[in-house]
This record gives structure tokens, sequence and C-alpha cells, in this order.
């Protein structure tokens, strides 16, 4: 038997996907690790030392009370096939909702933030289980990728490269999976806006999704490139090799 069962979404790769993968990684050199789909908990049929879930609230909460049933069945679940239940998650502000702190404290032995400023959101917020922070790390497969355009396959990326050495452009790269107020899209907006006027060559990379942020189209009043998709590892390092300056403006 395994000795942790690490549950985390696999079918539809999100950021929380990478994490997951390399957390697993780390684990394997010392623990047996078994892994499942977060949306597969009905699947779990033997009792584990520990079960992992990455991450909390996406999974196991929602805003319509039939589906909040239904997922908080499957938390029971897990919580009842395991010695210990640990989870992983972030804190999107400077507080988590109530009843997010009722669950960790009900369901979970601890809890693993990526920062000092998510811990202190849990304790202010009321969580009172034990709260380790452990940072994202960045994968060596980026760092040690050396970019080429031969491993490059999207489209717009190689239309980018084009207009860097054709155009001239300077490129301010932006990622905007979603959460377009969060990520502080409305600062970059206001920002290029600005920046365009006195420098007509200073382009915006889009950095989205598959299905794009609802308000990526605010990004019409700027010059810009969306480059859309999931990026193989080559095909990231690539994006950050063209950009000039890349911005992260969240607030939380």
């Amino acid at each position: 038997m395994a000795d942790i069962l690490y549950v985390y979404p696999q079918t539809v790769r999100v950021s929380f996907t990478n994490i997951a993968e390399q957390h697993i990684k780390q684990l394997r050199r010392c623990f047996t690790v078994d892994t499942l789909d977060i949306k597969q908990t009905y699947l779990v049929d033997k009792h584990y030392p520990i079960i992992v879930t990455h991450p909390i609230f996406w999974a196991f909460t929602h805003q319509s009370p039939i589906m909040l049933d239904l997922r908080l069945r499957e938390l029971e679940r897990l919580y009842k096939h395991c010695d210990m239940l640990i989870g992983f998650d972030v804190a999107d502000s400077d507080r988590i909702a109530p009843f997010c702190a009722e669950l960790l404290n009900e369901y979970y032995r601890s809890v693993i933030v990526p920062s000092n400023a998510s811990k202190d959101a849990y304790i202010k917020s009321g969580v009172q289980i034990p709260i380790h922070v452990i940072p994202h790390g960045v994968d060596d497969r980026l760092l040690n990728t050396k970019p080429v355009l031969d491993k490059v396959y999207n489209f717009n990326l190689r239309l980018a490269h084009l207009y860097k050495h054709d155009k001239q452009y300077k490129y301010v790269l932006f990622f905007l999976w979603h959460s377009y107020y969060r990520k502080g899209a409305d600062i970059v907006l206001k920002a290029m806006q600005l920046v365009q006027k006195q420098y007509p060559n200073v382009i915006l990379l889009l950095k989205t999704g598959e299905l794009a942020d609802y308000y990526v189209k605010a990004f019409r009043k700027v010059k810009h490139i969306a480059i859309k998709g999931w990026l193989s590892h080559d095909e990231l390092a690539f994006l950050y090799m063209i950009s000039d300056v890349v911005v992260v403006p969240s607030r939380g």
C-alpha cells in the first residue's frame, strides 16, 4: 500500500497541476505515492495513511447548494479513507471565507500554502490547524531549456518573434488566465494606454488560456498579441526570451 494518495487536477490542466506534479516528484524521493484526478475521488476504495488534496476550495466548495452538498460528500469520503488529510491551497486576498476556514478546521490535519501572506490570511480568517509555507519552485525543465524557434508551434508566438525582428517591437508580457480584477488587468490596461501614446512600438503580449477571461476583450483598446493555450516548456521559455518586460500587478 502506498504511503500517500495525492489528489490533484489531471484531466483539466491548470496551474495547480504543475505545482502538484513537482510536489509529487519530491515526495517520491522518500515515500510511495499514488495519484488520482481530483474529479474522481469516488474511486477511492482503500485506506491511506495520508491523503493530500491539491487544491481544496476549488474542488470541494461551490456556489450551488446542491453541488456544494455533493462535493462535501466527496471530501467526507476522503476523510474517512485516511489517517490524515492534508491540503494545499492559496489565498487570493487578505482573508478567506468563514466557511472555508471552518472546512479546514473540521476535515484537515494541516494545510500548506505558498507564501507567508497566504498564511497570515488563513490565520486572520480563523484557521486553527497547523499552516506550513512551501513556496512555489521553478521547474528545472524550464531553466534547462534552450529556447529555439524550431521547437515553437504556437502560431501567434512565432508571429510575435517575427514582428520583434521585422518591426523592432518591444514586448510587455502579462499572464491573464482568469480573474481580471484580481490579477490587476485593469492596471496593465491603463499603463499600456499611457505607454503606447509615447512609445507605439511597445506591444502587450497577452498570455491567456484556451478559454480566455471574459474581460480580455477590454484589451482591444491597446495594441497586443494574444498567445493562447497551453505552451510546452520550450515554448514558455521562448515566450520569456522574446519579452522585454514581465508585469505581475496581482492584487492577491
